[in-house]
């Protein structure tokens, strides 16, 4: 629960001068972190053959953001 917390409030760390460079991240497992990779790629592939689009991670999958 404590995890969540944080992570939910994490975003509010950069309206602030003296914690705007701290980035927070969840634990991920090795595999967690490969499939994140993988996800990371991807998203860069589709951003550079479309880029009047946007893309975002959501899940475990890529897909056009707002």
């Amino acid at each position: 629960e404590a995890q969540k917390s944080i992570l939910s409030k994490k975003c509010q760390l950069r309206g602030t001068d003296k914690y705007d460079k701290v980035y927070i991240s969840p634990d991920r497992t090795l595999e967690e972190r490969t499939q994140r990779k993988q996800l990371v790629d991807r998203l860069k592939q589709m951003a550079k053959k479309y880029p009047d689009k946007h893309y975002i991670i959501r899940g475990n999958e890529v897909v056009e953001g707002t």
